[in-house]
């Protein structure tokens, strides 16, 4: 997001969305990975916020027709909140990852999802600014594979830092 010199908040961070989709038609394996970042809000010089961290979304899929592994991977990292020197920092942006993977093979077949929650933002307020919150991280994931010999799958969430502050208050 953009900064603020004076008499407004930071601006919000952008939103990021990755989408990927693979099919394997040779007998090697095939790994497939989508990553989402989002933006970190914007800083202001003055008493107001910071700005709000960007949403992150990721899905994958990944298929082979002749039975060769298959690896399905999804990352998102939710955008950090906006700094405030005189103000308040912002929230970090919550992360959510809710069956954002999928795959078909009769080999093997490996999924995994992660999400992690947007560091929030500080405030180097003197006068009374609160730093931001870290956010939340979820990642749940429901899956079943009527045709891999053999299915492994795995989900972390890591909640995001909360932002410094050099209040005196």
């Amino acid at each position: 997001g953009g900064n603020s010199g004076a008499a407004a908040n930071g601006a919000a961070g952008g939103n990021a969305t990755s989408t990927a989709s693979a099919t394997n038609t040779g007998t090697g394996p095939l790994g497939i990975t989508a990553i989402a970042f989002g933006g970190t809000g914007g800083s202001t010089n003055s008493s107001t916020n910071g700005g709000a961290g960007g949403i992150a979304t990721a899905t994958a899929f990944g298929s082979s027709t002749t039975g060769g592994s298959v690896g399905v991977t999804t990352m998102i990292d939710a955008g950090r909140g906006g700094d405030s020197f005189d103000g308040n920092g912002s929230a970090g942006q919550d992360a959510v990852a809710v069956d954002t993977v999928s795959g078909s093979t009769t080999g093997g077949l490996s999924v995994s999802q992660s999400a992690q929650g947007g560091t929030g933002g500080s405030s180097s307020s003197l006068t009374g600014g609160v730093s931001g919150k870290g956010g939340n991280a979820t990642s749940t994931l429901t899956f079943a594979s009527p045709v891999a010999n053999t299915l492994s799958g795995g989900v972390t969430a890591i909640g995001g830092v909360g932002g410094y502050s050099g209040n005196a208050g």
